[in-house]
């Protein structure tokens, strides 16, 4: 009884993900959006992200976002910010017709639980 608890006990002693870190994961998943890998990035997805945005899905998305944007240029920016107690990692990236904000969530298991587009705050 006393191994299962302290078990539990180390389980509830994850640390946040540091900004640094949070900062890497979202540019690497970038990357393989970038690179139309959406295979290795959905594998990067949690669960409810795999039902939500199931790999059609998700490259339907990026397809209609590069419709809208014109092809990938590169990445500008990345930055951590906090929404509601939950750190967000934003990569502003260029394409060719204007900047797009990729707004990355991550859980404490290092997975996407959120992922979103919008223009870019900077050009």
């Amino acid at each position: 009884m006393l191994l299962v608890f302290s078990v539990f006990l180390c389980a509830q002693e994850k640390k946040a993900i540091e900004a640094p870190e949070l900062e890497g994961l979202a540019k690497e998943f970038v990357e393989l959006l970038a690179a139309e890998d959406f295979i290795e990035a959905a594998k990067r997805f949690d669960d409810k992200m795999k039902v939500a945005l199931p790999v059609e899905k998700l490259q339907k998305t990026w397809d209609g976002l590069i419709s809208q944007t014109g092809s990938f240029q590169k990445q500008l920016s990345v930055r951590v910010e906090e929404v509601k107690g939950n750190k967000h990692a934003v990569v502003t990236c260029r394409f060719e017709k204007s900047a797009i904000d990729i707004r990355v969530v991550f859980n404490m298991a290092k997975k996407v639980s959120g992922l979103w587009f919008a223009p870019g705050k900077s050009s």
